[in-house]
């Protein structure tokens, strides 16, 4: 078990605004804000319900957007921002689900672009009958050569019938299925683990391995594969542990070497201090881990990986105790969040290993801790726009439009250097801004 505690208490990290000449210091958002640095360009919202949303950039460098509903794909032309344009919509396949009748459909859950394509998964709620249910698929393939206008060219349903999220490496062509229902030929036994493939050939994905167990999410950097085990040690069979901790659950996420994709071989594992350990994503050059854990408090951690047999943590974001965050994605300085029912944040991560929010947008508008809200956040166009998935409310297109910001960390203690005090209440003269110590 690799672990370490988090920082100790007393930690404190500040974002002031530099204004203009004269003030040193901008005043302190009003506490009913909605965004920070942070403008929306245009929202969408078309459809009853929402999940993931992605990234789509052609080779020509037309910008596009794909989210993914209850009925289907929306693709969506970004080239002018403000004026977003659905292009095409993929039906999600039809079928039976318990309970919510003969024409329920059940919906493609993520989305990401390989070349020219992008890849859809299905996440199914019944066992597969491939006799009464032919037109079912676990994942699909849309052609985007001509983005203007989508088309499906292939469904799959062998060897996967179905898929939680989906993780593409651009450089080997690998994907990377994860939370899947895999099945035999004849499909009477199916089990839950990560499958791993080849796309060389796009329209053709070879098998090269599986990874048992559920691996909910991953993400790879170089030869690393990032394993979240989300379900890992938890009775799956106890409703009240899930989203609660259960006993004996904990955080684990494995780092895997993929050197041979057909062979990959568990490297460490982190065992975190919180549970459910949903998804994670790294700094660009590797080094550091930022891990969310989709649970109340302390949900984002970072870890240091330079030293694989020693794996440290370095920070724990605590500003949001009553938010659960989701999705973390990493685009040069800034690590973006989806926060569920407090947004997108964005975080300043030029210290990688200690993050500092700079910028927020609030897309929902009801309580706290809850697990709807910004589902995804998708900043990867050469524009500097960014996307975000609602789940109530649709497709949100955002711009991070930082005024210039300085950055104040340290430790508060009693003078002069007495024991660390945690929680303590700092004010930066003269605009009156405060923050709270760790």
């Amino acid at each position: 078990m690799l672990s370490s505690p988090r920082p100790a208490v007393g930690s404190l990290v500040a974002l002031v605004a530099l204004a203009t000449l004269g003030t040193p210091f901008q005043a302190p958002p009003a506490t009913a804000q909605i965004s920070r640095n942070v403008t929306l360009l245009s929202h969408m919202d078309l459809y009853d319900e929402y999940f993931a949303c992605w990234s789509y950039v052609h080779e020509d460098g037309r910008e596009y957007a794909v989210i993914l509903s209850t009925e289907g794909a929306s693709i969506v032309r970004l080239t002018d921002p403000t004026n977003p344009v659905e292009v095409g919509f993929i039906n999600a396949p039809a079928g039976l689900i318990p309970g919510l009748g003969s024409q329920a459909r059940r919906a493609y859950v993520e989305a990401k672009q390989y070349r020219n394509y992008i890849y859809l998964v299905t996440e199914l709620t019944k066992n597969f009958d491939p006799e009464s249910d032919p037109n079912d698929e676990g994942m699909a393939l849309i052609d985007m050569r001509d983005p203007d206008h989508p088309h499906k060219v292939a469904s799959f349903v062998s060897p996967i019938v179905s898929a939680h999220t989906i993780t593409i490496d651009q450089d080997r062509a690998l994907l990377f299925a994860n939370g899947t229902t895999s099945c035999n030929e004849d499909f009477t036994v199916c089990e839950n683990s990560l499958e791993i493939f080849s796309i060389a050939d796009p329209e053709n994905p070879v098998l090269l391995s599986s990874w048992p167990g559920y691996v909910h999410d991953t993400h790879v950097r170089g030869n690393r594969l990032y394993l979240s085990m989300i379900f890992e040690e938890l009775d799956v069979d106890d409703p009240t542990a899930r989203h609660a901790g259960g006993p004996g659950n904990e955080g684990i996420l494995v780092v895997v070497d993929l050197t041979d994709p057909a062979h990959p071989t568990e490297l460490a594992r982190i065992h975190t201090d919180r549970t459910f350990q949903h998804s994670s994503w790294t700094s660009e050059d590797g080094r550091y881990l930022y891990v969310a854990n989709e649970v109340q408090r302390d949900g984002l951690t970072v870890w240091d990986l330079s030293d694989l047999s020693h794996i440290e943590q370095v920070f724990t974001f605590e500003d949001l105790p009553e938010h659960v965050v989701h999705q973390p994605h990493v685009i040069g300085n800034t690590l973006n969040l989806a926060y569920y029912s407090a947004g997108v944040r964005l975080m300043d991560i030029r210290n990688p290993a200690w993050p500092v929010e700079y910028g927020f947008y609030d897309t929902w508008d009801g309580g706290n801790g809850n697990y709807i809200g910004a589902w995804e956040c998708a900043p990867y166009y050469p524009s500097g726009i960014f996307v975000v998935s609602d789940t109530e409310s649709g497709l949100w297109v955002f711009r991070a439009t930082p005024a210039p910001y300085g950055i104040v960390r340290g430790t508060t203690r009693e003078f002069p250097n007495g024991p660390v005090i945690p929680y303590a209440t700092v004010t930066v003269q003269p605009s009156g801004q405060t923050v709270q110590s760790g």
